[in-house]
C-alpha cells in the first residue's frame, strides 16, 4: 500500500508538471501568434493606406529603422511626398520651386510606383550639397519625417538590399494571414465582450443582492462591534482602577517581582 501510495504520488507529480509544460507552451506559441499577427497586420495596413507593396514596406522600413526611424516614419514621409507631387501636378508654385530644388519635375516622378517615387525623392535629396537647403527642402517635401529621412539618404540602397539578401521579408501570403489573424481575434474579442455582458445581465441581479446582503451585515457587524466595545467600557475602567490600586499598594514594579 506503501508503495501504490508512492506511485500514485509520483504520477501525479509527474503529471503536474507535463501538464505545467503543455501550458506555458501553448501559452508561448500564442504569444507569438499574436506577435506575428501584429507585425503582419501592421505592413498589410500601412501598404493599404500608402498605397506601397507589403515588400516594399519592410525594405523601406528596415532602412528607417537603421537609421533611427520607424515605419511610422516612413509612412508619414511617403503620404507628405505624395501630396506635394500632386500640388506639383496641379502647378503650385511652391511645389515646383521645392521640387526644382531637388532638381526633380513632375514627368521625372509621374510614372513610378509610390516606393520607387519615393526612393527617387531621397536620392535626388542626398545630391543637393548644401546642408541647410537640404534639411529645410527635406522638411518641405517629406513633411515633419524629413528630419529621419537625411541620415536615411546616404545608404538607403544598401540597406534595401542588405535586408532582401537576409531573406527574413514575410510573404504576402504571410502578410494577408496575419491581418485575417487579426480580424479574427478582433471577432474574438467582441465576442468574449458580448458574452461577459450578457453573463454580467443573467447574473447580475445575483450578485447585486448578494453584494447589498454583504455590505448590510458588514453594516450590522459594525455596530455589534460598537455596542460590544460600550459595553465593556466599565469593565476596561475597572482594571485600570485595579492597576491603579495594585500599583500603589506595591509599588510600581516593585512588587511584582517581590
Amino acid at each position: 500500500m506503501k508503495q501504490s501510495a508512492k506511485l500514485v504520488k509520483t504520477f501525479g507529480a509527474s503529471t503536474v508538471a507535463v501538464a505545467g509544460t503543455v501550458v506555458a507552451a501553448f501559452a508561448g506559441i500564442t504569444a507569438a501568434v499574436k506577435s506575428f499577427a501584429a507585425v503582419g497586420d501592421a505592413i498589410d495596413k500601412i501598404s493599404a493606406r500608402t498605397q506601397v507593396a507589403a515588400q516594399d514596406v519592410q525594405s523601406l522600413t528596415f532602412a528607417f529603422e537603421q537609421n533611427g526611424g520607424s515605419a511610422s516614419d516612413l509612412e508619414t514621409s511617403i503620404r507628405s511626398l505624395n501630396r506635394n507631387v500632386l500640388d506639383l501636378e496641379r502647378g503650385s508654385a511652391t511645389a515646383v520651386d521645392n521640387f526644382r530644388d531637388l532638381g526633380l519635375s513632375f514627368e521625372d516622378l509621374a510614372g513610378l510606383g509610390q516606393a520607387d517615387r519615393f526612393r527617387v525623392a531621397a536620392k535626388a535629396l542626398a545630391s543637393i550639397e548644401d546642408e541647410s537647403l537640404r534639411a529645410g527642402v527635406a522638411l518641405k517635401v517629406f513633411g515633419r519625417s524629413g528630419s529621419q529621412i537625411l541620415p536615411l539618404i546616404e545608404n538607403m540602397e544598401q540597406l534595401e538590399q542588405q535586408y532582401k539578401n537576409l531573406g527574413i521579408s514575410l510573404t504576402d501570403e504571410q502578410i494577408k494571414l496575419a491581418a485575417e489573424l487579426t480580424d479574427q481575434w478582433n471577432i474574438m474579442s467582441q465576442s468574449v465582450l458580448k458574452l461577459t455582458a450578457e453573463l454580467g445581465e443573467l447574473f447580475g441581479p445575483v450578485f447585486k443582492l448578494g453584494i447589498k446582503g454583504f455590505a448590510l451585515l458588514a453594516r450590522a457587524a459594525a455596530k455589534l462591534v460598537d455596542f460590544a466595545a460600550k459595553l465593556l467600557e466599565p469593565f476596561n475602567k475597572l482594571i485600570e482602577f485595579g492597576d491603579f490600586v495594585f500599583d500603589k499598594v506595591f509599588g510600581a514594579g516593585g512588587g511584582g517581582s517581590a
